[in-house]
């Protein structure tokens, strides 16, 4: 999805000769590559503040694991849209685009909780693959004998295949960001039946920026943040976000 800028409030040279090219996975109600109306807040959010730079760039979407790789071989400029503390690889602009709390979902039924990572301990756990849990990740690294997991790599409907897993009781529980959780159940694509059972810490999101060339990145950083904050001061991130049932994370 190619997309125009218009509207500068300062000039980008650098940024204007060559279009930023960002990728971004089919991650609804972030990033909805089918929708034509509603293309994801953090899409809207991005979308609208390099355009109020004058910054032209294209959006493509990708499996997850492709488009990271993409940005991390330097073939595209920024990730649409990994949490900061989860994804060291990346450079981060300051403004987030929005904020995600990763939950342990499973059956009402299921006594299991999640407090801890060693609460995992002979679980079979089902996710996205390469979701950056953090603390999650190490300890499942250094158990791999005693925790399963099941990576699933679809690029579409990866929460209804992940919810299918589990109601086939082929997992423990499943690991999913809450506000897909929520976009998926008022779709009808997660049954009534599930419960968060347990919640990781809330992170930030910003664009991951490739790091093979930092100069680059460090303007494309500059122009979203900037954008970002017209966005925010002329009232329009809040209206952006209304209309997925959002508010500022930011008072």
């Amino acid at each position: 999805m190619a997309l125009q800028a218009a509207g500068a409030t300062e000039p980008w040279p650098e940024l204007q000769k060559k279009p930023v090219a960002l990728v971004a996975n089919d991650w609804c109600p972030q990033h909805c590559e089918a929708s034509k109306t509603e293309p994801g807040y953090i899409v809207d959010i991005v979308t609208q503040a390099l355009q109020s730079q004058g910054v032209p760039f294209s959006l493509r979407y990708f499996p997850w694991p492709r488009a990271m790789r993409m940005v991390e071989r330097g073939e595209a400029d920024g990730l649409l849209t990994p949490t900061v503390p989860g994804f060291p690889q990346y450079l981060f602009h300051a403004q987030a685009v929005g904020y995600q709390q990763y939950c342990f979902y499973a059956d009402k039924a299921s006594p299991w909780r999640y407090s801890k990572p060693e609460d995992l301990q002979n679980r079979h756990i089902a996710m996205l693959a390469d979701s950056g849990l953090g603390a999650v990740d190490d300890y499942i690294r250094t158990h791999r004998s005693s925790v399963t997991v099941t990576q699933i790599t679809a690029p579409h409907d990866f929460a209804k295949q992940l919810f299918r897993f589990l109601g086939m009781k082929r997992a423990d529980a499943v690991v999913l960001t809450t506000d897909v959780f929520d976009y998926g159940q008022s779709r009808g694509d997660i049954g009534p039946n599930f419960r968060a059972v347990g919640c990781l810490d809330t992170e930030k999101l910003a664009v991951g920026l490739t790091r093979r060339d930092e100069q680059r990145s460090r303007l494309i950083g500059k122009a979203l943040d900037q954008g970002i904050s017209r966005l925010r001061e002329s009232g329009q991130l809040a209206k952006v976000l209304a209309r997925y049932g959002l508010k500022d994370w930011k008072p």
